[in-house]
Order: C-alpha cells, then sequence, then structure tokens
C-alpha cells in the first residue's frame, strides 16, 4: 500500500493558511465571525495529527542510515512537524479560552501569534519535506526500490 503522508500533508497548510487569512480578515474588517476560525483551527489540528501520524508510519519504512544529509533533512522535518504537533493546541486552547471570556484580550492575541508560528513550522516543515521527496526521492517508489545502489553511486563521486 502506498503511503498516505503526501495526501494527507496537505490539509493543514490549507486550513492553516485559510486560518490565517480569515483571522487578519476578521482583525482588519471585523468579518467573518470568529467561529469560522475556530471550525478551522480544529480541522487544523485534525490535519495536523493526520499529516504527522501518516509521516511517522512512513518514516518507519525508509531508511537514511548512513546518509548524513538526509538524516539531517529528515530529523529537521520531523522536529518542525513536532513543534507544530506541540504548538498548535496551545493556540487551540487560548483561542477556545477568548470564546469564554470574551472580555480578556490576551488569550485571541495569544492565539494570533501561535497560529502565525504555526504557519511558520507548516512553511518550515514543507519546504523540509519536498527537499526531501523532490530533491532526494524519498518516500518514493524510486527511493524504496533503489536507495542502496543510488547512495553508493552519489558516495563514489
Amino acid at each position: 500500500m502506498d503511503s498516505i503522508h503526501p495526501a494527507l500533508v496537505h490539509f493543514p497548510i490549507a486550513f492553516l493558511l485559510l486560518l490565517g487569512s480569515m483571522e487578519l480578515a476578521r482583525v482588519l474588517f471585523g468579518v467573518p465571525k470568529i467561529e469560522s476560525v475556530r471550525i478551522l483551527a480544529w480541522c487544523a489540528l485534525i490535519g495536523i495529527i493526520a499529516a504527522y501520524w501518516s509521516g511517522h508510519e512512513e518514516f518507519e519504512s525508509v531508511n537514511v542510515v548512513g546518509n548524513e544529509e538526509l538524516e539531517r533533512l529528515v530529523g529537521s522535518h520531523e522536529n518542525s512537524a513536532k513543534a507544530l504537533l506541540w504548538v498548535f493546541p496551545v493556540g487551540l486552547i487560548l483561542l477556545e479560552l477568548s470564546l469564554r471570556a470574551p472580555r480578556l484580550r490576551w488569550p485571541i492575541w495569544g492565539f494570533r501569534m501561535i497560529a502565525a508560528g504555526a504557519i511558520a513550522l507548516v512553511a518550515i516543515t514543507g519546504l523540509r519535506g519536498g527537499e526531501l521527496v523532490y530533491s532526494h526521492g524519498v518516500g518514493t517508489k524510486l527511493f524504496k526500490n533503489e536507495a542502496k545502489p543510488q547512495l553508493e553511486i552519489e558516495k563514489s563521486r
């Protein structure tokens, strides 16, 4: 069975970018309602969890040991994904707090800062993932079938 990770990673990217755009529009123009942002935030969290889980499962089937560049890229990709997985729920808690205590201003601003950070983290994670796939073939059938000879050829150059 092929990995579902490539399909799932696009959901948190789309939800976080849309969430950021909607929250910016809410700050500047007063629309849309915060409930729309809340729905997108929960969808983003579900997407983040699914993308992280599928990426972790994919990583189990990939062997990059011995190739320092790939080990560094995989580590960077995984670390930024873990940071996103741990940071964004804090932002969601702040968003929920702002809905329950609308007179408090700090929770919504905390959420906005974390959402901006989450967008940056998803961009970093995506760049590293794209580099793994498009520059090195990690996660593709070519990499899985021909990783050993390909790495040996690269080392001999």
